[in-house]
């Protein structure tokens, strides 16, 4: 179970961003959001590795499948937190100029799986395998949207790369 959450890689991005937004140009817009795209990548490989040290441990025998549980529960409502955080910090650089509506769609297709980032930790908490691969592929088929919407949007690292 823990493995599908670990291996799915963000299509979305975390960062700051203080002040009312100023109508950055396409070029420094794609930057931006690349910038804040690498620091939540970053902050999701980190997720990622605490995922993998705690199914060796499960493997290993010492974590009990209860602790298991509610850790992995634990470690993928970050992923989900991640997601959010990004799709407020990229929504609060402004769209640029042209192409508001692919931001939109974009930061849609991003908060959605921050929604099902939400509802797999759930599902992980309560053991329900079936479930958590159903989340597990509904979110893969929204990394691949998210792709290439921010790839049409100039972004780089956005995406998942």
């Amino acid at each position: 179970m823990a493995a599908a959450a670990a291996a799915i890689s963000l299509s979305a991005c975390g960062g700051s961003s203080q002040g009312a937004p100023t109508q950055l140009g396409r070029a420094e817009f794609g930057r931006e959001a690349d910038r804040i795209c690498d620091d939540a990548h970053r902050r999701a490989f980190k997720v990622s590795k605490k995922v993998q040290e705690l199914v060796a441990a499960k493997q290993s025998g010492r974590v009990s499948e209860a602790d298991y549980r509610f850790q992995v529960s634990k470690l993928t409502i970050s992923y989900s937190k991640i997601a959010d955080s990004a799709a407020q910090q990229i929504r609060a650089l402004g769209a640029p100029p042209g192409d508001d509506r692919g931001l939109e769609r974009y930061l849609a297709v991003v908060e959605g799986e921050s929604k099902l980032f939400f509802r797999q930790s759930y599902a992980l908490a309560h053991g329900q395998e079936n479930q958590v691969r159903d989340l597990s592929l509904q979110t893969l088929r929204l990394s691949s949207q998210a792709k290439k919407l921010a790839n049409a949007l100039g972004f780089h690292t956005c995406g998942g790369g």
